[in-house]
């Protein structure tokens, strides 16, 4: 990790690649994030779910994987569930 006046960058010892950079803010309480853009917003979750679950027909191992994101990352599901699309995207 390497730390300058404007940014964080954070990156492997071992071999020098570079992971993320991050810039960093001098303003006290000020929240620092990116815009999710390339999130899909224009299905609802259930029909995002069914897309998917049709595109792997219905096995049950799907279900239960979804089931367990879901579980584990409530916060985060969709945009789980955005990547495995992106990887089947048809």
């Amino acid at each position: 990790m390497i730390v300058d006046d404007e940014k964080l960058t954070i990156k492997d010892m071992l071999t020098s690649e570079i992971y993320a950079v991050h810039t960093l803010c001098h303003e006290k309480g000020r929240l620092i994030g990116h815009k999710r853009d390339e999130r899909d917003k224009s299905k609802t979750l259930l029909e995002l779910e069914a897309v998917l679950k049709e595109w792997f027909h219905k096995d049950d191992l799907i279900v239960s994987f979804m089931d367990h994101i879901h579980e584990e990352k409530p916060r985060y599901y969709r945009d789980q569930l955005g990547v495995i699309k992106s990887l089947f995207d048809r």
